[in-house]
């Protein structure tokens, strides 16, 4: 009898010590949460809610990670308000946590709110190759092309698409090496004739292309650039005796003679690639313009050339999947259901972004940000317009 009991008060320590483990585990309140997510419907089909497995805050801004039982991400991103009201929290951002049954939430107070207008702070441009993109709840949104080469930018008429653009073409414009020598080159392909851009921009600091030839004349340039860079590449490495793969191990490798960093711009991307009504000829010619950009899609990133695709028309075969696919940056603002799910493969931008705003965008990862503003007359500094050596 006495060896049954000391194997039951052994069982039941480690029963009780499973159990203290397992509540000091779970932060204070959440289950006070789970219940919240299943008073506004975010269950599994068994009707169980997200159960909250952790949660960090620093000056009012947390993170919470959830387990999912079987949660989606794109249930969590149907019911934001919901789930905000819920929480007491503005949710910033969503994304897939550690583990595969796990969701993270980015939170900021309750009361935070996006600026109603944001100016693309011009004294703090001299962080290449980073770009600036805008203001979210949790700061600043920027694009990295050496993580993320190229982008796609989406949105109806009046969405701010195209200052957007032109704030990312600004920022190349101005971009500058250690040296303070100008570190990249820019090419805009726009069959509007360019008319939304500074007049400088077209006569001086980039070059422009405003019809079709003038795109395959271009892109055609920026391909042979591309397999000209590539030997460059092979040849500092032989002579080196080091791996070459990309424009920053170049420029360490050849410091007296940079390449400088490549962004080739396609606004509107369908009055290319739209080939309704062509004959043959221009037939032939859009497809030729789309396997050159397919290709710098493709390898561009190594070689530090950047494609931004914007469009605002959704048809059916806007973007053709041959770019699209490498076009892993995604931005989108005001759109319908049909254009936000060509941008970002989902309804979210048609969702979540009102139909009246202007300048409000969301990205790939669910981040939504208010886009920064520039004047079209700002003074920009006198530069080398040399091509590429």
């Amino acid at each position: 009898m006495q060896p049954l009991a000391c194997i039951l008060v052994v069982l039941g320590s480690i029963v009780l010590f499973a159990v203290v483990v397992t509540i000091s585990a779970v932060p204070k309140g959440a289950y006070h949460t789970a219940n919240a997510f299943q008073r506004i419907g975010l269950t599994n089909s068994a009707g169980e809610p997200p159960l909250p497995t952790s949660y960090q805050e620093k000056d009012g801004r947390g993170v919470m990670d959830m387990f999912t039982q079987g949660t989606t991400i794109s249930q969590v991103q149907e019911n934001l308000e919901p789930l905000e009201s819920a929480l007491g929290k503005r949710i910033t951002k969503v994304e897939p946590g550690e583990g595969n049954q796990s969701i993270r939430l980015h939170l900021a107070p309750g009361n935070t709110k996006l600026p109603e207008v944001a100016y693309l702070p011009q004294g703090q441009l001299s962080k290449p190759p980073e770009i600036l993109l805008g203001e979210s709840l949790d700061g600043r949104v920027t694009w990295d092309p050496d993580k993320v080469p190229h982008l796609l930018v989406g949105g109806s008429t009046g969405s701010g698409k195209t200052t957007l653009v032109k704030s990312i073409i600004f920022q190349f414009v101005c971009m500058t090496d250690s040296d303070g020598k100008p570190a990249a080159e820019v090419y805009v392909s726009d069959l509007k004739g360019g008319l939304d851009y500074p007049s400088r921009w077209r006569n001086q600091d980039c070059s422009f292309g405003v019809t079709a030839g003038d795109t395959l004349s271009m892109s055609s340039q920026l391909v042979k650039e591309l397999n000209h860079r590539k030997d460059m590449y092979h040849q500092v490495s032989n002579r080196e005796g080091v791996p070459c793969s990309s424009l920053k191990d170049f420029n360490r490798l050849r410091p007296d003679g940079k390449l400088r960093r490549i962004l080739l711009v396609v606004d509107e991307i369908a009055e290319l690639t739209d080939t309704t009504g062509m004959d043959k000829p221009h037939k032939e010619e859009a497809a030729a313009i789309v396997s050159n950009l397919a290709t710098i899609a493709h390898l561009g990133r190594a070689f530090g050339i950047h494609l931004v695709v914007s469009t605002q028309r959704p048809d059916a075969m806007v973007v053709p999947g041959q770019i699209k696919n490498n076009l892993d940056g995604r931005i989108c603002g005001k759109a319908d259901n049909v254009l936000s799910q060509i941008i970002l493969d989902s309804t979210d931008a048609a969702d979540r972004i009102p139909k009246d705003s202007q300048g409000l965008f969301l990205d790939q990862d669910g981040t939504l940000f208010r886009g920064y503003l520039f004047d079209d007359k700002t003074i920009l500094p006198e530069r080398d317009t040399r091509t590429t050596p």
